[in-house]
């Protein structure tokens, strides 16, 4: 089935509809993600923040490695969280020449708050699922997900 699947031109039409779909989905939700944070963030700005939650601190070059991002542009979203009082500087302590980026407590409550609007979002959209379509859809995701990284 999965070379059938595979080979088969409408499957993948409607793969690609469906993942630009998905992906203006998730841009614009991105950017309402950023403004809840503050009205004039940048996507960016919480691509950096949630990148540092998940990922610990970091230095901001290996940030926009990492991000695939625009150096200016994190550079310029790293000074706003910064200005905002989200994120601060920290010495390195594998070198002592290096700065880290780290999240502040008062950016790690802001992403709490917009995580908790989510999953609201999300247990609200998804009311009509069953619990083994939830899974379902993981469960793709995930292989999706890692198979694309391959």
């Amino acid at each position: 089935m999965r070379a059938a699947a595979a080979g088969d031109p409408a499957v993948l039409a409607r793969l690609e509809e469906q993942m630009r779909v998905a992906g203006r989905r998730m841009r614009r939700s991105v950017q309402e993600r950023a403004t809840a944070i503050d009205p004039s963030l940048p996507a960016i700005g919480y691509v950096v923040l949630q990148s540092l939650l998940d990922g610990g601190s970091c230095r901001q070059v290996d940030l926009a490695g990492s991000l695939q991002a625009d150096k200016g542009a994190v550079s310029r979203s790293v000074q706003q969280l910064l200005d905002l009082g989200l994120v601060e500087r920290l010495a390195d302590p594998t070198d002592g020449r290096a700065r880290q980026l780290a999240l502040t407590e008062a950016g790690r409550r802001r992403l709490r708050v917009v995580a908790e609007t989510r999953r609201a979002t999300y247990v609200d959209r998804l009311a009509g699922w069953s619990d083994d379509e939830l899974s379902a859809l993981v469960a793709a995701m995930t292989r999706y997900n890692r198979d694309l990284d391959r």
